[in-house]
């Protein structure tokens, strides 16, 4: 019986027990299969290069490569993705003439739109499931109405100085407990399911596991925030490594949910 097996099949006891076996069979499937790191490094690149075009266009923007060396940020992130380098401020595009703000909206969709092309086919391979335009539409629409208008805002970030993280670190973290709950809604997603019965199957998938998930998604957030401490090659690193953590695990976790019924 291999590792995977066992995963699948052994009893879950304590948060820390279940979040190895999550760990333990991420791990197993992308070195099984490598080819699942193939999108989000594609993305990374693409991005990467969008990040260039922000710096030296006309259009406002602002550099988060190393912002946050003295304080401890932590970004939700509620599908699988990775952080950018640059970002639009949002009060420049008000000025902006017409041709510009077609111009930095139309670049923002791209960029979105091919973190959902990414995330989409990195969670069809790893869940073995075929392509449709349904599903990839709805995934499409997810990730806008999640990540939307904090890629333009910014992100949801917990952005505190290190003296104050953990006396804010209980609040923080039972905010995240109920928002991780949707941590299984894109695997739903691109399995066809639409975005409310997604959210009930997810809220099932995690259901007595929060802490794991929650302590997954802390992880993945901590690594998005190294990411930004690179001088150089940050966007390209955080989508090469984190998105393929984040959509398998978001698979592994959706396959032990299927198990269990």
């Amino acid at each position: 019986m291999t590792e995977d097996t066992d995963a699948r099949t052994a009893p879950e006891t304590t948060p820390t027990a279940t979040l190895s076996r999550l760990i333990r069979r991420v791990r197993a499937r992308l070195v099984d299969d490598p080819l699942l790191c193939v999108p989000f490094l594609l993305a990374g690149v693409a991005l990467s290069l969008i990040d260039e075009l922000r710096r030296h266009d006309p259009v406002p923007a602002r550099s988060l490569v190393g912002i946050h060396r003295l304080d401890f940020s932590l970004e939700l992130v509620l599908i699988p993705s990775g952080s950018r380098g640059v970002r639009r401020i949002l009060g420049g595009l008000t000025d902006l003439q017409p041709r510009l703000l077609l111009w930095a909206l139309g670049l923002e969709t791209a960029a979105l739109g091919i973190v959902a092309l990414a995330g989409y086919l990195t969670l069809a391979r790893a869940l073995d499931t075929g392509w449709s335009a349904t599903s990839a539409g709805t995934y499409l629409l997810y990730v806008a109405l999640t990540t939307g208008v904090f890629w333009i805002i910014g992100p949801l970030y917990v952005n505190l100085p290190l003296f104050l993280v953990m006396l804010w670190g209980p609040f923080v973290a039972l905010w995240f407990l109920g928002l991780v709950r949707l941590f299984a809604v894109p695997a739903a997603v691109v399995n066809g399911q639409s975005l409310l019965d997604a959210a009930r199957w997810s809220n099932d998938a995690v259901d007595n596991r929060e802490w794991a998930h929650l302590a997954l998604v802390t992880f993945f957030g901590v690594l998005l925030w190294l990411a930004e401490l690179l001088s150089v090659g940050s966007t390209l690193i955080s989508f090469a490594v984190v998105g393929p953590l984040h959509a398998v695990a978001v698979a592994v976790v959706s396959e032990t949910r299927t198990v269990s019924e």
